[in-house]
């Protein structure tokens, strides 16, 4: 799990937007691919109070499982939860997904890096834009972000319409995404989905049931 350049410029955005972000959680035991890149460098550059990590493996500041319920000690705790690739890597992405809901305080945000399609050998899962796009609103956040990155491309953070689940073409360098029917094309390995929400209120913790299958009814 590392922080690149391309991530690093979505991230600074992001603190600029939301410019109440003074403490954040990285799961993961991150790296920082880009010059002069450190933990100690990434917190003075956004201006944070604090940067804490945790990962089961490596030497993160709290060797935890994150499929497992975290202490009280970090319940809504930090304004910003970074997950860059780590969800698609956890076997039980749900209780994972509990831990990061439980960190987050109400008016946090949260920012995905994911595994679009690829990556083999290093994590489990390929994670749809439906995924994000129809779990957050019914966890009482919004979706304010939507980008995806190939590496055959421009090796950019591209924009892509946000509630836009279906694949339309692909090619070498781009994705174009609609909001009905789908396509043959193949999307280049090894690509990467990133996801900002928001909260907006604190809700039960729900696990949503593809909207797909309830527009076609179960077709």
């Amino acid at each position: 799990m590392g922080i690149g350049e391309q991530d690093l410029a979505v991230i600074l955005k992001i603190k600029q937007h939301y410019p109440h972000i003074k403490r954040c959680a990285i799961l993961g035991d991150c790296s920082f691919h880009y010059p002069s890149g450190s933990k100690r460098h990434f917190q003075e550059l956004l201006q944070l109070e604090s940067v804490e990590t945790f990962d089961v493996n490596g030497t993160p500041d709290h060797l935890v499982d994150l499929q497992e319920p975290l202490s009280p000690t970090f319940a809504e705790q930090f304004d910003l939860v970074l997950d860059i690739g780590t969800l698609y890597c956890v076997f039980d992405i749900a209780a994972c997904w509990k831990n990061i809901l439980f960190m987050l305080k109400t008016s946090g945000v949260v920012v995905h890096q994911s595994n679009l399609i690829g990556h083999f050998g290093r994590g489990y899962y390929a994670l749809s834009p439906a995924l994000f796009n129809e779990f957050y609103p019914s966890n009482g956040f919004q979706v304010v972000a939507m980008a995806y990155l190939l590496k055959g491309g421009s090796y950019q953070w591209t924009d892509m319409p946000i509630g836009h689940n279906y694949l339309s073409a692909a090619s070498g360098a781009s994705l174009a995404w609609s909001q009905e029917g789908t396509t043959t094309g193949m999307v280049p390995c090894d690509s990467s989905l990133l996801c900002v929400a928001e909260r907006k209120e604190r809700k039960p913790f729900s696990r949503p049931v593809p909207e797909h299958f309830i527009r076609t009814a179960g077709r």
